[in-house]
């Protein structure tokens, strides 16, 4: 059986645990947010740690062991240096790690129960081919095969009325999805600048001194 330990979204101290959830059949990892059935409500917790325990070990529990009801996402939000983040902040000013996960994420992928207020995306995904398509249905089509899915939107302004016919004829789905925040930084894209000798020998000090802080001059 697989066991999935669960910090859930109330950010009481006598709350400050892991909660157990059996969660074969779905595919989950440490960092995720889940659903999961918690008196008689649904809420949302982070996924702490996932285990396989034996059927007998199972049974020594002394409480009935439920089921998370889905997963939230397809990849982890928290990686490691962030659970090492909220650990550090629970123990400096004495408060739930739930409530630590919550300061770190954005607003919209907090652990809260907000499904009635979740923000969804209307995308389209390649479904299949049919006979008897135009040059430019085919030509279209090839694209959505190679793309998989994108943004409804981002569809219709690249395809226009040949992507509409083809939603149509069912060669395209619309699917709606959980509209997701971009985490981490993008690569710069401004000018790249050739430094000179006392520049380059600056910044290599930085890059490899083992200081969090370095003072510059001029």
């Amino acid at each position: 059986m697989k066991l999935a330990h669960v910090f859930i979204e109330h950010s009481t101290m006598h709350l400050d645990r892991t909660f157990s959830y059996g969660c074969d059949g779905f595919t989950v990892c440490r960092g995720m947010r889940v659903v999961v059935p918690f008196g008689a409500k649904e809420i949302v917790g982070f996924v702490e740690r996932v285990e396989e325990i034996s059927t007998q070990e199972a049974a020594a529990y002394d409480f009935e062991i439920k089921r998370i009801i889905r997963v939230l996402d397809e990849e982890p939000l928290l990686n490691e240096e962030l659970f090492e983040l909220a650990n550090m902040m629970a123990k400096r000013y004495i408060v739930p790690r739930i409530a630590c996960f919550q300061c770190i994420l954005p607003a919209k992928l907090k652990p809260r129960s907000t499904a009635k207020c979740r923000k969804l995306e209307t995308w389209v995904r390649y479904e299949k081919d049919i006979a008897s398509l135009t040059k430019k249905q085919q030509v279209v089509l090839e694209a959505m095969k190679e793309a998989k899915e994108m943004l409804r939107t981002t569809y219709y302004q690249m395809y226009k009325s040949v992507g509409k016919k083809l939603i149509s004829l069912g060669c395209v789905t619309v699917f709606e999805r959980e509209a997701q925040a971009v985490l981490g930084c993008e690569e710069p894209s401004g000018p790249v600048f050739d430094l000179n000798a006392q520049q380059q020998h600056a910044v290599d000090a930085v890059l490899h001194h083992s200081a969090m802080v370095t003072l510059l001059h001029g």
